[in-house]
C-alpha cells in the first residue's frame, strides 16, 4: 500500500487527461488535502471534476483509491433503459442466466448480470422510485439503490476510479464520489451519505419468471451480450487490483450473503448455504432465515456466462410472522417450515400449505466476493462456516498416482488440459513408456496447472479432481479422455461430464461434486504448488525438487535414471 500511495498521484493524473477539460471545481478549503496539493494534479483533477469539493472526503480515502483504468463513464451506464416481456428475453436467456429481480409499486424487472458486467450501472425509475441498479464484477457485488438524496434525484456513473477493488460511483450533480458495495458518499458534497437500499436478490432467470409471470426483463436493444470479459475470475486467489491482504477465513473469491443488522455485521458462506441449504440463525436480536437453492450460473467463471458452473442463489429473511418465530428445513430440494409444513421459495414467499401466499420479511443482504467484503467489514462474523477439518485439508494433498505407488521414484508432471503440447505427450503414451520401462521403480503423479485456456482448463481439472473421488483408477479414465477424447478448449462442462458418463465414472456423483464447486480450491492449491516451484509454463516436470522444462521422453528417462542411481549410491 506504500507503494499505491507513492504512484496515486501519477494515476490520477492520468485519468484526468482521458477527458477534456470543463472548468475549475469549488473548493471549501483553502489548502486541498494531499495528493491535490500539487499543482500539477490539483489542475489535471479539476478539467475533468469540474463540480467535486475535494475538501469533503472521508478520512485516509485519497490513499486507497486508484484507477480502474478507464476514464469517467469509460464503462458506459445504461440511462433510460428500456424493457422487454419474458418472451423476448426467453429467447436469449436461460433459466441459470443470473439477474438481479426486484420488485415495486406491483412492477417486476429483472437485471440480466449478462448487460451489467459490460455497464455496472442502470439508472431506472420502478414506479415513483427512481433506482441505480449497480453490479462490481471485481466484487461479485450486486445491490440496488434509491436514487433519491435529500430533494435531488442523483444519475450515477462509473468513475474509472476503484477502492478495496470496489467500483466507485459518482453522481452528475455533485460529482460526489460513492463507493457501491457500502453505499457510501466518500468524496465531495456527500461524503458521509449513505444510499437507501431497494431490496432486491440476485437469482436464475427461471426464478424470477415463475415468481413474477408479468415481469420485465432489461433489454439488449439489439446488441448481443452474453460473454463473460472476467473469463475464471471467481477461481482466482488473486483479486484484480485489490492491494490489501485478504481476510484469511475464507478463500479471496468465495461467495458469500453478507448482511449489516444494527451494528452486526454478518456474512453466510455460499459453501455452507449450499450444504445446509437453511440456515436457522439469530444475528444480533433478529431471528433470521437463510436459504440457498440451485439454479443460478456464475456471471464470472467461463467465457459464456450460461455455459458457466452453477452458484445457486440465496436470499435471508426474518423467520417472525405474526407474533410466532418459524424454523425451517429443506426437505430434498424444497423448503418447508416446520410448524405447518408450508413449502417455500426462494424469495421468502410461501408457495403451498398453509401459509401459501404469505412472505417473510426481507432483509438486505446481497452476495459478495469474501475478500470485498470483509475489507470493508473486518469485524464480520461467518455464520454457518465450519474452517477445514483435517480430512478436507488431506484432500488437497492427494494426488492421483500411477504406476506402483511405493516406487522410489516419482516423475511430477505440472500440466493444464487445455495445453495443446501436454496433448500431444499423452496421446503419444510417454507416461506408460516411462512407467514400464522403469519396471516398478518410478510412478507418475499429475498435478494442475490451468494457465493455458484457463477457463477450459480449471473447469476440467475441477471434474478431473471429482473423477479421483471415485477413486484412482476413475481419475486416469477421466484424465486420458480428457486429453483423448474431449475438444481441447471448446468441450463445455456438461460436454466434459457427459464424457466421464462415457468412460464409466459415477454421472451423479461426478456433476453433484462439479457443481458444487468443492475442488476450486483443491485446483487453486496445485496451481500455487507449482508457482511456488517458480513453473510458469506447462507441461513441466518435477524429478526429486529439479525442475525440468523440457518433455523429451528421452531426456526423462536419463534423468529419472540418474535420481535411481543416486538412490543405489
Amino acid at each position: 500500500m506504500q507503494e499505491m500511495r507513492k504512484i496515486f498521484p501519477i494515476m490520477l493524473a492520468l485519468v484526468a487527461l482521458l477527458l477534456p477539460a470543463t472548468g475549475h471545481a469549488q473548493l471549501t478549503c483553502e489548502t486541498p488535502p494531499a495528493p491535490f496539493d500539487r499543482p500539477e494534479v490539483l489542475e489535471n483533477w479539476q478539467s475533468v471534476w469540474d463540480l467535486m469539493d475535494l475538501c469533503q472526503h472521508r478520512e485516509g480515502v485519497f490513499s486507497e483509491i486508484i484507477s480502474g483504468g478507464v476514464g469517467r463513464d469509460g464503462i458506459p451506464p445504461i440511462d433510460n433503459p428500456s424493457f422487454d416481456d419474458l418472451a423476448l428475453a426467453d429467447t436469449w436467456l436461460q433459466d441459470a442466466s443470473p439477474v438481479i429481480a426486484l420488485e415495486i409499486d406491483g412492477v417486476a424487472r429483472a437485471y440480466p448480470l449478462a448487460i451489467l458486467t459490460r455497464h455496472e450501472i442502470a439508472n431506472d425509475t420502478l414506479g415513483e422510485t427512481p433506482i441505480a441498479v449497480t453490479f462490481c464484477p471485481l466484487c461479485n457485488s450486486a445491490i440496488v439503490f434509491d436514487r433519491r438524496v435529500g430533494d435531488d434525484v442523483l444519475r450515477f456513473g462509473v468513475s474509472g476510479l476503484l477502492r478495496k477493488s470496489d467500483l466507485i460511483m459518482w453522481d452528475d450533480l455533485t460529482q460526489s464520489l460513492w463507493q457501491q458495495l457500502t453505499g457510501e458518499g466518500i468524496v465531495g458534497a456527500h461524503t458521509g451519505a449513505l444510499l437507501d437500499i431497494v431490496p432486491s436478490q440476485l437469482v436464475g432467470y427461471g426464478a424470477f419468471k415463475e415468481q413474477y409471470p408479468h415481469g420485465e426483463v432489461l433489454s439488449t436493444n439489439g446488441r448481443f451480450y452474453g460473454a463473460n470479459p472476467y473469463v475464471n475470475y471467481d477461481s482466482s486467489s488473486r483479486p484484480f487490483l485489490f492491494f490489501g491482504e485478504p481476510d484469511g477465513r475464507l478463500f479471496a473469491t468465495e461467495r458469500v450473503l453478507g448482511v449489516t443488522l444494527g451494528d452486526v455485521r454478518a456474512a453466510f458462506p455460499f459453501a455452507a448455504l449450499s450444504e445446509a441449504r437453511v440456515i436457522n440463525e439469530t444475528v444480533g436480536d433478529v431471528d433470521v432465515l437463510a436459504i440457498w437453492q440451485p439454479g443460478a450460473f456464475s456471471a464470472l467463471d467461463a467465457a459464456s456466462i450460461d455455459l458457466s458452473r452453477d452458484v445457486g442463489m440465496a436470499g435471508l429473511f426474518e423467520r417472525a410472522i405474526d407474533g410466532r418465530t418459524l424454523r425451517f428445513r429443506a426437505d430434498g430440494d424444497a423448503i418447508v417450515d416446520e410448524g405447518t409444513g408450508s413449502t417455500w421459495n426462494i424469495f421468502g414467499t410461501a408457495i403451498a400449505g398453509e401459509l401459501a401466499g404469505t412472505q417473510l420479511p426481507s432483509i438486505n443482504a446481497f452476495p459478495h466476493f469474501w475478500f470485498a467484503w470483509a475489507a470493508f467489514y473486518p469485524d464480520t462474523e461467518l455464520v454457518g462456516h465450519e474452517p477445514a477439518t483435517m480430512v478436507l485439508t488431506e484432500r488437497k494433498y492427494l494426488d492421483p498416482v500411477l504406476g506402483n505407488p511405493a516406487a522410489p521414484v516419482t516423475l511430477i508432471e505440472y500440466g493444464a488440459y487445455g495445453c495443446s503440447v501436454c496433448k500431444r505427450w499423452h496421446e503419444q503414451g510417454a507416461v506408460d513408456d516411462i512407467i514400464e520401462a522403469f519396471d516398478g521403480e518410478v510412478n507418475f503423479i499429475y498435478r494442475d496447472m490451468p494457465i493455458v485456456l484457463p477457463g477450459y482448463s480449471q473447469t476440467a481439472a475441477e471434474i478431473a479432481q471429482c473423477a479421483l473421488d471415485q477413486g484412482q483408477e476413475q481419475f486416469w479414465l477421466m484424465h486420458d479422455a480428457l486429453f483423448t477424447v474431449a475438444r481441447q478448449g471448446q468441450s463445455s462442462a456438461e460436454d466434459l461430464m457427459e464424457i466421464g458418463a462415457q468412460v464409466g465414472l459415477d454421472a451423479d456423483a461426478l456433476r453433484s461434486c462439479y457443481l458444487s464447486g468443492i475442488h476450486v480450491e483443491t485446483v487453486r492449491f496445485d496451481h500455487q504448488r507449482g508457482e511456488a516451484l517458480g513453473i510458469r509454463g506447462t507441461p513441466t516436470f518435477l524429478i526429486g525438487e529439479q525442475p525440468v522444462f523440457n518433455g523429451d521422453p528421452d531426456l526423462l528417462r536419463q534423468l529419472l535414471q540418474a535420481e535411481l542411481d543416486k538412490l543405489d549410491s
